[in-house]
C-alpha cells in the first residue's frame, strides 16, 4: 500500500487536493493556502493509518481490532466503502446489490478521512 503515501508525498499536492471539497476540514481543520503545510498535515494524519489487507484487485481490509472489518476500495486517494465486512464484500463484488450503498461502516482512521 505504500502506492498511497508516495503518491501523497510526491504528486502535486495542489493537485491531489484541489479545494476544501477533498480536504477533510473536521479531521484537518482547514485547508492551508501553501501546499507544503498542506502536504505536512496529510502526511501527518497519516501517520495514524492502520494497515490493510489485499482482498481483491484494489479492495482492502483494514487491520483493526474489529469482529468483522469493513472492506474499502482505495485507489489513491479515492475510498469508499465497498463492504460492511468480508461477507457483505463478496456478496457484492460477485453477487447481488453491487451499487447499494454501504452503510452502518466503522471509521476506519486515516482512510475514512479520505472518503
Amino acid at each position: 500500500m505504500n502506492y498511497v503515501f508516495e503518491y501523497l508525498k510526491n504528486d502535486p499536492i495542489d493537485e491531489i487536493f484541489p479545494n476544501e471539497n477533498y480536504w477533510n476540514t473536521q479531521k484537518w481543520g482547514p485547508m492551508p493556502e501553501d501546499g507544503s503545510r498542506k502536504r505536512a498535515v496529510v502526511l501527518e494524519a497519516a501517520k495514524i493509518a492502520p494497515k490493510i489487507i489485499p482482498v481483491y484487485s484494489h479492495r482492502y481490509m483494514p487491520c483493526l481490532k474489529l469482529p468483522d472489518p469493513p472492506v474499502l476500495s482505495i485507489h489513491y486517494t479515492d475510498v469508499i466503502y465497498y463492504g460492511k465486512n468480508l461477507y457483505d464484500y463478496f456478496l457484492r463484488e460477485f453477487g447481488k446489490n453491487p451499487l447499494e450503498p454501504v452503510r452502518k461502516c466503522p471509521y476506519v482512521p486515516f482512510w475514512s478521512d479520505l472518503y
